[in-house]
């Protein structure tokens, strides 16, 4: 058996027993042609998932595409939830052929309004009509996931159909599609058994004849429950009588859990009794584990008679015999038998046992805890820690590992690492050193060439050691690692490459081989994907994706990082922010500020989980932008205060110098300047020691002291001395491949010459940061930036686009199109337009949002023109620049002048 049982999800469960047809339903649900949703709405136990289920074989048996969801907790959040629509659509079987993996992919690299909007493109290109069923959508129900299936509903394609199972009416927004009669719902009292479907149910179902007085009065008394039929029929299958069953409702017990334990197993035989009694705390019922457990035999033939019974068992694997409990009947059991904690104990310590000797280890722990069998619950542990970190489980984990006594721990240094390992994963930098200094770490930097340790728990030490040092920010003190020796490292376990990947990956990026780092890391990526090992691929991917953000591919930053969120949403059992604080930050840098903010929402847990401090940065940095963007610099200084504060608390320098160095630009653009003084003579302190900079060291944290530095200098009037600080890191900056970076040294550069009046060099050295920005499509950085200097960007962003801005590489006019709009400047192109057909024929809704564009109105006044709400705009906005094949509103605008595409 798989450590996870979840495939299941993605297909319709199979009928137990005797259903009962229901044509009536049926009818009403089948009129897809005309109902693109259908809401199937009504508490547990009314034969939801009986119901969608039958229908989704029915359009299966009829060659149609059907694609089942049965949605958990789990998928309350976007990336989760749009992961398993995605694998549920392309299980389905004719989908299969036509939603190809590298379709899927695809999804992970554009924004979650894009995500859908691909999945509605797969569908459109399926050959005839595809039916998607989402059962026990109450699980996963949220504002995120309410507004996903609202886009999916507003932009379905004619051949989609929704089906949706809640127990709780969903919060959508579908009076429009109401109102066009696209709308069905089956609710509660559609739901219930009629007298003459009760009566089919009980006879055909257990072989029960009741008169019509019986029936009447079970019938009026469960109110057609399904459930509360169910249980008139095991008890009265038992007794032969109905008459027992109506009394105890006659009586007023109409308390499920008070029938399930007068009613269901009040008449089983004490060795039935006793079964459920022995097994109730069972995860897993398998007949050899049953007899174990029971000590006694036969416990196959209870099972199949309490299957028989239809006693509220749930199948895992039927073929082999394996069940579990239905939820309900499970807590139930647990509350009606009381076991001495003696004897409940035993029990514990036989399932250990069990599962210890089928290699079941994760449930072995389970019991062995429960068991306090410490030393064997040590060696199960020791069997499972890695594949647990592989899968970002590293709560429950870390939470195994300190419920084992003092004295165990002391003596499993192995189990020791591991919970270093989920200490730091959580970014307890200091906590993780503490673990790490009962552990003996072996000192490698002597050999030459850099050698691995042989002794493979001096390797474990050794790279948690370095992966310490990584989350701590810590890159001068494993700079060495970029050269050391990797042959070999096919021997090692996929575990211990992925951590020796990604210390080798960050020591490069560190060092200015960026290339290098970035074609290792894919390797790295791809190489831990194949074996699983999800969380070193995860992190490989994080590492190649900073490196491409700094070399200023932030197309292609965007798309590795939301590759990592789909690899983590489709793998992990808990949400990872980290992606999102990175996704972030390029959709500020690109203007994009309403997605911007959504995605800090959800990166908001980087705050206290993540261990790579280059998201930390991204996310408080970020987030001071968009305030100031928003509300102004004091917001911003507000942000930063708190980065600080984590700064100082947890030791991260790094972050504590961007936060410090964000705090001057605020404050120098307020004009404060000796609050912004007394800022840069912090930065000075905290960073004097850093290693200079070179060819083969980049000082991230002194730069960020020479720009505030440099701008502090230029403000106060001293020019020679702001550049003279500046140049070096020109040049190194351009050497090594940094964009980023080098378009704020050239426009701290740019606003040097300014303030000292040499427009002209000014001009051409803006020009020149516009062009190196061009390709990354860097925005907000000249709006945040040129503060005080706007009119030199308007002139020179005129400059370039009548060519007399000097001997530049080709800019696209979107893009500067965009930077006017920034700056709210008209440009006049001197070299004619070349205008692009649109690829698809446009909407009416379409059109009458490009007449808004070409008219400049925003989002919200489009939206109150329309009456849609302004994510919705911005929805349509996303299809309309992809049939136009743009990238912008102002290279959309552009398009309409040119081809009258406006209504």
């Amino acid at each position: 058996m798989s450590l996870f049982l979840n495939s299941a999800r993605f297909q319709p469960p199979l009928p137990r027993g005797y259903v009962v047809p229901r044509p009536d339903l049926t009818k009403a649900i089948e009129g897809r042609q005309r109902h693109l949703l259908t809401l199937t709405l009504a508490p547990a136990g009314y034969g939801k998932t009986n119901l969608l289920a039958h229908r989704c074989r029915e359009l299966a048996a009829q060659d149609e595409t059907v694609a089942w969801v049965s949605l958990e907790e789990n998928d309350q959040t976007a990336q989760v939830f749009l992961s398993s629509l995605a694998t549920g659509i392309a299980a389905a079987k004719a989908g299969a052929d036509s939603l190809s993996p590298e379709s899927l992919n695809q999804l992970a690299s554009t924004s979650q309004d894009m995500m859908v909007s691909g999945l509605l493109h797969d569908i459109r290109q399926l050959e005839g009509e595809i039916t998607l069923f989402l059962d026990d959508f109450h699980r996963a129900e949220t504002a995120e996931t309410n507004e996903i299936l609202e886009q999916l509903l507003h932009g379905a394609p004619p051949n989609f159909c929704l089906v949706v199972a809640s127990r709780t009416v969903p919060n959508l927004n579908i009076a429009s599609l109401k109102v066009r009669d696209q709308v069905i719902e089956v609710r509660t009292g559609d739901l219930r058994f009629s007298i003459d479907e009760a009566r089919d149910f009980l006879k055909a179902g257990y072989g029960l004849t009741l008169d019509e007085e019986q029936l009447n009065t079970i019938h009026r008394y469960t109110d057609g429950w399904a459930i509360g039929l169910q249980v008139a029929a095991i008890v009265t299958s038992k007794s032969g009588s109905a008459d027992q069953f109506i009394e105890n409702f006659k009586a007023g017990n109409t308390d499920v859990m008070e029938f399930l334990a007068h009613d269901v197993i009040g008449d089983l035989s004490q060795s039935a009794r006793d079964f459920l009694r022995d097994t109730a705390d069972l995860d897993l019922l398998v007949p050899e584990l049953c007899d174990q457990v029971t000590e006694s035999t036969g416990s196959k033939a209870k099972l199949e008679e309490l299957v028989r019974l239809n006693l509220f068992l749930q199948p895992v694997d039927e073929e082999a015999g394996w069940y579990r409990y239905h939820h309900l009947f499970s807590d139930f059991l647990k509350q009606h038998f009381k076991t001495d904690p003696q004897t409940a104990k035993h029990r514990h310590e036989r399932a250990h046992r069990w599962f210890l000797a089928h290699d079941l280890h994760e449930h072995a722990v389970r019991h062995g805890i429960q068991a306090e069998m410490w030393e064997e619950t040590a060696d199960a542990l020791e069997n499972i820690w890695r594949a647990f970190l592989s899968f970002y489980r590293v709560g429950q984990l870390g939470a195994w590992i300190n419920m084992l006594p003092a004295d165990t721990l002391a003596g499993r240094a192995e189990l020791r690492i591991a919970l270093g390992w989920t200490l730091l994963l959580r970014r307890q930098v200091g906590k993780a050193n503490e673990v790490l200094a009962t552990i003996e770490v072996p000192d490698i930097r002597s050999s030459a060439p850099l050698l691995l340790p042989k002794d493979p728990f001096e390797l474990e030490a050794f790279l948690l050691e370095c992966a310490i040092l990584y989350v701590a920010d810590d890159a001068e003190a494993i700079a060495y690692l970029s050269d050391i020796d990797l042959s070999g490292l096919e021997h090692l376990s996929p575990f211990h490459q992925g951590i020796l990947l990604d210390v080798v990956i960050y020591a490069q990026i560190f060092s200015g081989s960026l290339d290098r780092a970035s074609r290792l890391a894919e390797f790295a990526s791809e190489l831990q994907t194949q074996s699983q090992n999800y969380l070193g691929a995860i992190y490989a991917a994080v590492l190649k994706g900073v490196g491409e953000n700094i070399s200023g591919d932030l197309d292609a930053a965007r798309a590795t990082f939301m590759s990592i969120s789909l690899l983590a949403a489709m793998h992990f059992k808990s949400d990872f922010p980290m992606p999102h604080a990175f996704i972030a930050e390029i959709e500020y840098e690109r203007n994009e500020l309403p997605q911007a903010e959504a995605s800090l929402e959800q990166a908001e847990g980087v705050e206290t989980g993540s261990s790579v401090i280059d998201a930390l940065i991204a996310y408080y940095l970020t987030k001071a932008r968009h305030a100031r963007a928003r509300d102004g610099a004091i917001a911003a200084l507000g942000v930063l205060a708190q980065a600080e504060i984590v700064g100082h608390q947890e030791g991260h320098r790094r972050l504590l110098v961007h936060a410090l160095a964000e705090r001057v630009n605020c404050l120098a653009s307020m004009g404060r300047l000796a609050q912004a003084a007394d800022v840069v003579e912090d930065l000075d302190r905290i960073t004097a020691n850093d290693t200079p900079i070179s060819h083969r060291i980049w000082p991230r944290s002194r730069s960020h002291f020479v720009r505030a530095k440099a701008l502090l200098l230029t403000l106060e009037g001293d020019i020679e001395q702001a550049r003279s600080l500046l140049t070096p890191f020109l040049v190194e900056a351009e050497a090594s491949g940094r964009t980023g970076a080098l378009i704020r040294f050239l426009l701290l550069d740019v606003r040097a010459l300014h303030q000292a009046g040499k427009d002209d060099r000014a001009t051409r050295q803006l020009a020149k940061a516009i062009s190196r920005a061009a390709p990354g499509r860097y925005l907000r950085l000249f709006l945040d930036q040129l503060w005080g200097c706007e009119t030199l960007m308007r002139d020179t962003l005129r400059r370039i686009a009548q060519g007399r801005a000097g001997n530049l590489p080709p800019i696209d006019d979107g893009y500067l199109g965009e930077l006017a709009a920034l700056f709210s400047v008209k440009l006049e192109f001197a070299h004619a337009q070349e205008a692009i057909e649109p690829v698809e024929d446009l909407t009416r809704r379409e059109r009458t949002l490009l007449a808004a564009l070409a008219a400049g109105k925003t989002n919200k006044q489009i939206a109150a023109e329309n009456g849609i709400t302004p994510n919705t705009v911005a929805w349509h906005l996303k299809n309309l620049f992809a049939k136009l094949n743009v990238k912008n509103r102002t290279a959309a605008a552009k398009a309409a002048q040119f081809f009258d595409l406006s209504p």
